[in-house]
This record gives C-alpha cells, structure tokens and sequence, in this order.
C-alpha cells in the first residue's frame, strides 16, 4: 500500500469513482472539490493497494479563518472513503 496525492487527473476520477461506490450510487461523481477554493491536487490523498488501484481516501481543506483582525489558517477534512470492497 502506498499513501500519497492524487497527482494526475486519472487518480483523481480512480478517486471520484471509489467516493460513489463508498455512498452507494450508480456512477461516477463530478470531481467537484476541483472547484474549491485554493485546490490543489495535494489536497487529495488518496491510497493506492498494490495492485495499483485507488481504495481509499480524503480530502484536506486549506483554509483561512479570520478572528478579529487576526486571519488564522486552519485545516479541514472531508470526503473520506474506503472502497467498501476493501473494508
């Protein structure tokens, strides 16, 4: 097993298939954190068995928090899925 960030566009989709199959749908989602915010694809952490394919994975938010006049950067976490084959 290798963890490490979705560096193509294909381990990206491989992604956005193993995140319908975890929530139950019938086909792929758009890779809609593509379109957040300050996205990077480092965000995207995926985990790869050793056959090569995606199982697994989760997206981390870097976010910027203001409080008074003080801006903070914070972390968020979201979209964590295990393929439900490899539960």
């Amino acid at each position: 097993m290798e963890c490490t960030f979705a560096r193509t566009s294909r381990r990206q989709w491989e992604y956005a298939v193993v995140k319908e199959r975890a929530f139950g749908g019938k086909r792929p989602l758009r890779p809609s954190w593509r379109g957040a915010p300050r996205y990077r694809p480092e965000n995207l952490r995926i985990v790869i068995d050793d056959a090569g394919a995606v199982v697994a994975g989760v997206t981390v938010y870097d976010l910027r928090l203001r409080y008074g006049d003080a801006t903070l950067r914070m972390g968020g976490i979201g979209d964590v899925v295990t393929d439900p084959a490899e539960q």
